[in-house]
């Protein structure tokens, strides 16, 4: 029967630290994207002011997903 020896840094019992969880650029542009869809949707069935109001909220989502896009794409670019 062999003797395992570990080195002295490495506990058999040691608990890992937990790493912080950070979520994905994907994660949270998908719900601002599937929000503009489901707008787009409903700006085609109401013909009144709700429109208007519908419009200018996709267009203002549109506006940030653009804007995180670009935010993304500078600071891919600065990373290389």
């Amino acid at each position: 029967m062999g003797v395992t020896i570990q080195p002295p840094e490495r506990k058999t019992n040691a608990v890992r630290a937990a790493e912080p969880q950070v979520a994905a650029p994907r994660e949270n542009e998908r719900p601002k994207k599937r929000a503009v869809t489901i707008l787009r949707e409903r700006r085609k069935s109401f013909p009144d002011r709700s429109v208007t109001n519908l419009k200018e909220t996709i267009d203002r989502l549109e506006g940030e997903l653009r804007e995180r896009e670009d935010e993304k794409k500078r600071n891919a670019a600065a990373n290389r």
